[in-house]
Formats: C-alpha cells, structure tokens, sequence
C-alpha cells in the first residue's frame, strides 16, 4: 500500500478545515498521515484541528503559532 505524509498550514480556515480534512483521511488506497500546523488563527481553526487530533490517530498537530 502506498504511503503519504500530508502537512497542512493553516490560518483562519474554519470554514473549510473540516472539509479539507475528511477529504484527506477518507483517501482508499493510501495510508495517509497528516501534519497540521496553524498560524494564528483568530476563528476557530486552531480548535478544529485540535478536535480531529484527539479523534484521529492519522493526524498530529504540530506547536501552533498564538
């Protein structure tokens, strides 16, 4: 099976985090870990992130930027 490492940046993306994510893990055929770092985000983005890391073992979040 092959494998990916995806890392994602983030900043004030709560409005499309949450997509941008399943898509990323409901990948087939493909083993998918994801690194996820935010920028300083003033909406929620940050906290998004921090949710789908407690859920999904395929993502870590990377020291985020206040």
């Amino acid at each position: 099976m092959n494998r990916v490492a995806v890392i994602m940046s983030t900043y004030n993306g709560e409005a499309y985090v949450r997509e941008q994510l399943e898509s990323i893990l409901n990948q087939r055929d493909v083993e998918v870990s994801v690194f996820v770092r935010d920028d300083g985000s003033k909406d929620r983005t940050a906290k998004i992130i921090q949710e789908y890391d407690k859920v999904h073992f395929k993502i870590s979040v990377l020291e985020t930027v206040s």
